[in-house]
């Protein structure tokens, strides 16, 4: 085995080319295609509407009642502008990681709004070709009235009227959002004086410490989180199971009972819910 060794090492030659010789042929395996190979991709069938209505509603947890709103809003065909500031006066000082117009799209694409252009695109393209040849009229007209009076300067009626005719040119295809039958579907569907009777009655246990927190989020300034912490996380009942401020912050903004405006407020429901039997048989 040593002598075999010592040959092949003086048979070395370090300084030789590496690599293969010039008959080397790579073997690469053949590779047979399904019977299907060519064939075009079978189209993928779209999920009915109040599926993918449900699938957006999950996929935006934290949002529903904006959804549910907007949806609600669109019951009048709306114009797109007037709906995109209606989410932002709804999300008002709270928290939301859309964008106006992304709601709105998610909604479009799930099939709980539809997008209704006020002309068609044909349309569109031959009025702003009308447009454009108006706009270069008038500007024509300009200059000559500027050669005819260049002393006269131009009045702000003139500028005014200018400005409207490359805005006109220059706007984008107007649209609005109009609620479907699907959408409405899942609006009309809501209980929320339902939701709002099993909540108390699942909560039952804990309505001394809903009615701490609804008292607390009374108040003029309203109450912040460290407020209602301090409330809740000493309290007998939520030492067994522990529950901690979140639980019911987030069990009473579910059913309006309470809104975040720079703090945690009590609304009008929730006055109503303090003032009925339910809290009253809790004392």
């Amino acid at each position: 085995m040593v002598d075999q060794n010592a040959s092949a090492l003086a048979d070395f030659d370090p300084e030789a080319p590496l690599g293969f010789g010039e008959d080397y042929v790579e073997y690469v395996p053949p590779i047979e295609k399904p019977e299907d190979y060519d064939e075009p991709a079978a189209p993928v069938a779209e999920a009915p509407a109040p599926e993918r209505i449900e699938a957006t509603f999950r996929g935006m947890p934290g949002n529903e009642k904006l959804l549910l709103h907007v949806i609600d809003y669109c019951r009048e065909e709306r114009d797109s502008t007037d709906v995109h500031d209606e989410v932002s006066r709804f999300v008002g000082t709270g928290v939301c990681t859309y964008a106006p117009e992304v709601v709105c799209a998610n909604l479009v694409r799930a099939g709980a709004l539809a997008m209704v252009a006020e002309q068609d695109a044909d349309e569109a393209v031959e009025e702003a070709a009308e447009e454009a040849e108006e706009a270069e009229d008038a500007i024509a007209e300009a200059g000559a009235a500027a050669a005819v009076d260049a002393d006269e300067p131009a009045g702000a009626d003139g500028a005014a009227e200018s400005s409207e005719v490359v805005e006109a040119v220059g706007a984008p295809p107007a649209f609005s959002y109009r609620a479907t039958a699907d959408g409405l579907a899942v609006v009309d569907a809501q209980d929320p004086e339902g939701d709002r009777l099993r909540f108390l009655e699942e909560g039952e246990r804990y309505l001394p410490v809903y009615r701490l927190v609804l008292e607390a989020c009374g108040r003029e300034e309203g109450a912040t989180k460290k407020d209602i912490d301090t409330l809740v996380d000493h309290h007998e009942l939520c030492r067994e199971p522990r529950r901690y401020s979140g639980f019911f912050v987030k069990g009473l903004e579910g059913i309006d009972a309470i809104a975040f405006d720079g703090a945690w407020k009590t609304t009008e429901v929730g006055r109503d819910l303090l003032a009925g039997a339910a809290f009253a048989e809790a004392e």
